[in-house]
C-alpha cells in the first residue's frame, strides 16, 4: 500500500524540512523527531544517516558530518523529489 502526499501539502513540508534543516551540521534528537512526525525514518550507519520516507525504498541520504553550509537545504531539494515520486505513483 503506497501512502501519498496531496498535492497541496507538498509546499507545507517543504517549508518544514526547510526549517528544520537551516543551519544543519548534525543529526540531534530534535531533528530525528522532527522527521519522524513528518514521515521519515532515519538509519543510522557509520558515515551516513539513511532517510526514507514512509514506505519508499529509496532513501535520502545525509552525512553525519557537514562540510557544505548547504547540506541542509540539499538534503530538502533531494527529499522532496522522493515526496513527487511517491506522489505520482
Amino acid at each position: 500500500m503506497n501512502q501519498s502526499v496531496p498535492a497541496y501539502k507538498n509546499n507545507q513540508l517543504r517549508l518544514s524540512l526547510k526549517n528544520l534543516f537551516r543551519g544543519y551540521r548534525v543529526m540531534n534528537a530534535s531533528l530525528r523527531h522532527g522527521l519522524m512526525k513528518l514521515g521519515f525514518s532515519v538509519l543510522n550507519s557509520k558515515t551516513h544517516y539513511k532517510v526514507f520516507f514512509r514506505d519508499n525504498p529509496y532513501p535520502i541520504v545525509l552525512a553525519k558530518t557537514t562540510s557544505d553550509h548547504r547540506c541542509g537545504l540539499n538534503f530538502v531539494r533531494d527529499a522532496m523529489l522522493i515526496v513527487g515520486r511517491t506522489h505520482a505513483n
